[in-house]
């Protein structure tokens, strides 16, 4: 199977939880399309499948589809049966060209909705195959955009955030109303919803902030607190070189501690790039860090962190992914890129390449919100290729450096806003993904107050939403 796509199997591609043949086929949803392609199957599988974890299979036959018992749904210009959940249809999504306006914003049931279309006949008011495959192929950022001061799509110029409903999950609250439909027609079935879950993911930029650097690393340091008069680090510095004071960034073991007693298993990711104006973390060969590497490992999924360059050569990618894998004897197949610096579709086809599987970039550097509309992993469609392919996005909700830098919030604000969102997504099911950094729980300087919040989230989440 090449790389760069794969093709619509029948009837689509199972996953680890969810396997077709667990259910029974008169559960099985029959989809029938006017005028099928790469766009419409994409959609209507990550919808159904993804999201729903329904069960279907396409029917091509149209005689076939009017006659049969089974719940169908009618994607096309015309209604074909009354039983059926017809959804009209779009022009757009069947030219296979990029949009050259934003589609318009409409309101339906104070839903945000887009693709607006006033048919008669149909079950929803507009063409949510084309406003799902809209974000989650993020169409906008292939058209020409002003680059943020770091070359990233910034979150202003999206539709979502100019128009307000970024913190959303919009495409999931969409397949929801397409399942109120269904069971409108069909209420002999009980599909069960699907389930919320929360993943915590952590970038390492610095596993140290004083030991374990280069010796013209650590003067530089501190000739910068000298002349700045930052005594107080001046005195840290000493007390942990002395080994009198823990180092403050190094705090995986209560990182081990929170998530080993409530059973959780995060995400680590490892930069292991070249030293540069953006890329502060530890070199690859330094032994303390090697050991920090495979203890990760060895207890946790780990993936690579790309570096800042990387962005712009794909060789840097390939050489940080080869050091890692020798690292810890294992190919890395999940990467959250440095700075959070991607750019669609040359960076997902760069992580193809050197075989990364499961991406986590996904999500607003500036602020919290769905970026591709959703919090349920999803298969990545090459927009200029017009094809799905077998990356994985895992798309995050909040960061906690834009929850500080950004917006500004004190730690009681910031778990507040935290805790609006994991019930939106408990709401419509999903993951919720958070990034979080070890130096953040240093719980001094900036970070002050942020090492209880943090604490505060894993028992909150642990006893009132999971």
């Amino acid at each position: 199977m090449p790389v760069e796509c794969i093709k619509f199997f029948y009837p689509f591609i199972l996953t680890e939880h969810f396997k077709m043949d667990q259910l029974p086929s008169d559960n099985e949803m029959l989809v029938y399309l006017e005028q099928p392609n790469p766009r419409i199957r994409y959609t209507i599988e990550v919808l159904l499948f993804y999201i729903l974890q329904i069960p279907f299979k396409w029917e091509t036959d149209l005689s076939t589809f009017v006659q049969s018992k089974k719940p169908k749904i009618n994607y096309g210009r015309q209604r074909i049966t009354a039983k059926e959940i017809y959804i009209p249809a779009h022009e757009w999504i069947q030219s296979n060209n990029l949009l050259k306006f934003p589609p318009y914003l409409f309101k339906y049931n104070k839903i945000p909705i887009l693709f607006h279309l006033d048919t008669p006949d149909a079950d929803l008011p507009f063409d949510v195959v084309s406003a799902a495959f809209f974000l989650l192929a993020r169409v906008e950022e292939y058209e020409p955009f002003s680059p943020d001061s770091h070359g990233r799509f910034p979150a202003k110029e999206a539709l979502m955030v100019r128009k307000g409903f970024q913190e959303l999950p919009i495409v999931d609250i969409w397949a929801q109303l397409i399942l109120e439909e269904i069971r409108k027609k069909n209420a002999h079935l009980h599909w069960a919803p699907p389930n919320f879950s929360y993943q915590a993911t952590y970038d390492v930029d610095l596993p140290w902030k004083y030991l374990h650097r280069t010796w013209w690393r650590s003067f530089a340091g501190l000739a910068k607190s000298l002349i700045t008069l930052q005594t107080d680090q001046i005195f840290e510095r000493f007390q942990v070189w002395m080994r009198n004071k823990p180092d403050p960034y190094f705090t995986f073991p209560q990182i081990f501690q929170l998530h080993q007693s409530r059973l959780l298993k995060p995400v680590f990711f490892i930069p292991v790039g070249e030293y540069g104006p953006f890329d502060k973390n530890m070199a690859a060969n330094k032994p303390a860090y090697r050991q920090l590497i495979r203890k990760l490992a060895d207890q946790y999924p780990i993936g690579l962190h790309p570096s800042y360059r990387s962005l712009e050569s794909p060789n840097s990618l390939a050489r940080e992914s080869g050091k890692l894998e020798a690292i810890c004897g294992n190919r890395p197949v999940k990467s959250r890129n440095h700075y959070l610096r991607f750019r669609l579709p040359e960076t997902y086809r760069q992580l193809l390449t050197v075989g990364i599987r499961e991406d986590y970039s996904m999500g607003f550097a500036e602020m919290p919100g769905f970026r591709a509309g959703t919090a349920y992993a999803f298969p990545w469609f090459d927009l200029e290729k017009n094809c799905r392919t077998d990356l994985m996005v895992h798309p995050f909700s909040f960061m906690d450096v834009s929850l500080k830098n950004q917006l500004q919030l004190s730690p009681e604000t910031a778990l507040k806003k935290m805790q609006s969102m994991a019930r939106t997504v408990q709401k419509t099911g999903g993951t919720l993904i958070s990034i979080w950094h070890n130096n953040s729980l240093e719980d001094s300087g900036d970070w002050v107050g942020w090492n209880k919040l943090y604490t505060d989230w894993l028992r909150w989440i642990e006893q009132e939403i999971i």
